[in-house]
């Protein structure tokens, strides 16, 4: 699935990533992401807010792009860390609708593990990178 070049770049240098965190309680990552191997459907910067144990926000260039900001998660902690889902409504280069399923895996150690699911398609795409608590 290659994405049309123009979005790509519109994604990479234009995207703003502003979601706040709402509430005292809440926790956020600023994560950097190594999205080469990501077909332009995994964006290089994205910001997580933990809302509860259940729900989180998320906002990159992606959500942005297709959503227009940030998007509604769903949130779990694992024995290591913790497992954010998420889904965006998209197009393919061929203006096809898509739907990409996104789940990240922040560990203790703030690093994250990236993928991204076309759902009906087959396949995955991935990143790895690093966060920082805000």
């Amino acid at each position: 699935m290659k994405r049309n070049r123009n979005i790509r770049s519109a994604i990479m240098a234009g995207f703003f990533i502003g979601a706040a965190a709402s509430g005292a309680a809440a926790q956020g990552w600023q994560c950097q992401v190594d999205a080469s191997t990501g077909n332009g459907w995994i964006a290089p910067s994205v910001n997580i807010t933990l809302n509860s144990s259940r729900s989180a926000s998320v906002h990159d260039g992606i959500t942005d792009y297709y959503e227009g900001g940030a998007v509604q998660a769903r949130a779990r902690q694992t024995r290591n860390g913790h497992r954010i889902s998420w889904s965006v409504n998209a197009e393919d280069d061929l203006g096809n609708r898509i739907r990409m399923r996104y789940t990240a895996n922040i560990d203790a150690d703030n690093a994250i593990h990236l993928r991204a699911d076309p759902v009906d398609f087959r396949g995955n795409l991935s990143g790895r990178g690093t966060c920082w608590q805000k």
